[in-house]
């Protein structure tokens, strides 16, 4: 019978193995635990793809797919044999080292030097400028042109968590605000 894993769907680290015939309270008990976003279940629910990125993660020898999902769910439980049982307790986290000599007096503290978002940034400049060339945008960001547009499918259409801001591309630039219409002629 296989064992039932927690697993964090957002990198794939298994986090905790509960027998088979573990109680739902003892289940919800374990992905209350756990960090991200908790897949509790057994191997066998999982799709070809998450099998592959969760022996990845495990493993020293990373594979592109697998001949079989029987061979894969073996795999997967071999990589995973020293993955700790689910007591009921979770080990006390890790203290930070506190950094010394000169260097740990002039640092600032992590609120302060905290970078804002790239999407906030680029609401700013388009806030501040109301047009900005693709480019332009781009180069101020650090990132592609690809990546601009994306930001600005997100926001014209409230995807990722962002508010919804009207925006559009027209002859290279980003415009703050609704596309005009066409006349007609």
């Amino acid at each position: 019978m296989s064992a039932i894993y927690i697993i964090n769907l957002e990198n794939f680290e298994a986090l905790y193995k509960l027998p088979a015939n573990a109680s739902n309270e003892l289940i919800n008990a374990a992905c209350t635990k756990a960090v991200g976003s908790p897949f509790a279940g057994k191997l066998e629910d999982l799709k070809g793809t998450e099998l592959v990125d969760l022996y990845n993660y495990h493993a020293d020898k990373p594979v592109n797919k697998f001949a079989t999902k029987a061979t894969a769910i073996e795999r997967v439980e071999r990589a995973l044999e020293n993955i700790p049982p689910f007591t009921g307790t979770v080990p006390a986290p890790k203290k930070a080292k506190k950094a010394k000599g000169k260097k740990a007096e002039g640092k600032k503290p992590q609120a302060e030097k905290k970078k804002r978002s790239k999407s906030a940034q680029m609401l700013d400049l388009l806030q501040s400028k109301g047009e900005i060339s693709l480019s332009d945008m781009a180069s101020r960001l650090f990132t592609s042109e690809a990546s601009v547009r994306c930001y600005v499918s997100y926001f014209r259409n409230g995807l990722k968590g962002h508010d919804q801001v009207p925006m559009y591309i027209a002859n290279g630039n980003i415009n703050l605000g609704e596309k005009p219409a066409k006349e007609a002629a």
